[in-house]
């Protein structure tokens, strides 16, 4: 019998027979089947609680695992980004100290060095807004004037002077941009 009905057979027994004598099932018999339900509900109980202690204690691990692995995978990336960049930056530091020293240092070989840690940067999600000297329309969401005091309206036709730079759709910096004269 479910808790309720028994509940209900209580009650409605002590108002049913005369006298108030129950004459179908003895209340002691209705009080330990009511009894024996709570236990069982109660075991019900312990075991869900149990069962969501165990899937709390798996969410935990998973979530722990999830976190190592997005650890890994970032360590991995940055690994092999600076690994791309370490021999560009290598020369670099030589053509610098060439420099300082008083001797002649190519720009092209800058050029070259600077091309190719760009292309590492791009590689791994670095973007560029816009190219030097770009004429485009003003846009204040990934543009600044480059000047101080000068503003533009959105849609103003205006060259960029210095590209901004986004990395997977996140924007690192604006371009800064200034009147097309």
């Amino acid at each position: 019998m479910n808790l309720f009905k028994n509940i209900v057979q209580i009650f409605t027994r002590n108002q049913a027979g005369p006298d108030n004598f129950i004459t179908e099932e003895p209340v002691d018999n209705i009080i330990l089947a009511l009894q024996s339900e709570v236990v069982g509900n109660q075991l019900t109980i312990a075991e869900l609680k149990n069962e969501l202690s165990n899937q709390q204690a798996l969410l935990a691990d998973a979530e722990k695992s999830r976190h190592a692995i997005v650890n890994q995978t970032v360590d991995t990336k940055l690994q092999k980004l600076f690994s791309e960049l370490a021999s560009p930056l290598s020369q670099l530091a030589l053509l610098q100290s060439l420099f300082v020293e008083g001797k002649e240092v190519k720009t092209a070989n800058i050029f070259k060095l600077v091309a190719a840690i760009e292309s590492s940067l791009t590689d791994n999600g670095l973007s560029k807004l816009h190219e030097v000297n770009e004429i485009c329309p003003f846009d204040t969401t990934i543009m600044d004037s480059i000047k101080s005091g000068i503003t533009f309206a959105p849609g103003e036709k205006i060259r960029v002077r210095l590209p901004g730079y986004s990395l997977k759709g996140n924007y690192l910096c604006k371009s800064l941009v200034d009147k097309t004269e």
